[in-house]
């Protein structure tokens, strides 16, 4: 009776303990990869990745080469961020990437009439941070740009985030009932 209870209780433990595994995402940006534009279909070389602190490195990334891309038709953009008091370092800062989601943004230049698609790892929007606003913001300063897209996404399937409960509760439960055996 006492390794059945034992057997029960590490059942119940197992059931309730949350899996490890973050959110993927796709992780691209148009401008440098033509797959990631819409209609998106990706082939073997686009795979998700983990949110991580390097993938959400990638939207700042993007972001940066972005920027460099603009400048080289004349527009520039480091005076629209501190004009709106927004501090660059903590634009894309995330303390828990447990709760990381994925994004995608569509930016479209008005004279080149091009869109530019960033897909990458994002945090949900609270009351201190919504990066939606925070690309808006970035680029409503200029006449040339716009974001004519930002959303963000964290339901089951949207990236193909799979979690790893069950086979955790398994290898738990083999265990319970090799040592309760055992003993």
């Amino acid at each position: 009776m006492d390794c059945l209870n034992f057997i029960l209780q590490i059942t119940l433990l197992a059931a309730v303990v949350q899996s490890g595994e973050g959110i993927r995402c796709y992780l691209c940006n148009s401008a440098v990869n033509s797959k990631c534009s819409d209609p998106f279909t990706p082939d073997s070389s686009m795979q998700t990745v983990e949110c991580s602190p390097d993938s959400l490195k990638y939207a700042s990334n993007a972001m940066s080469s972005l920027r460099n891309t603009l400048k080289v038709f004349g527009i520039d953009t480091p005076d629209v961020f501190k004009g709106l008091g927004i501090d660059t370092n903590k634009l894309f800062e995330v303390p828990d990437f447990s709760k990381a989601i994925c994004q995608k943004v569509d930016i479209r230049t008005q004279d080149f009439k091009q869109t530019t698609t960033i897909r990458t790892c994002s945090m949900p929007k609270s009351s201190d941070l919504d990066t939606c606003a925070n690309f808006r913001k970035f680029w409503d300063g200029s006449d040339d740009v716009k974001v004519t897209y930002c959303g963000l996404c964290d339901e089951a399937g949207c990236n193909g985030a799979a979690g790893v409960l069950p086979k955790i509760f398994i290898v738990v439960l083999l265990s319970a009932l090799v040592l309760c055996l055992r003993f």
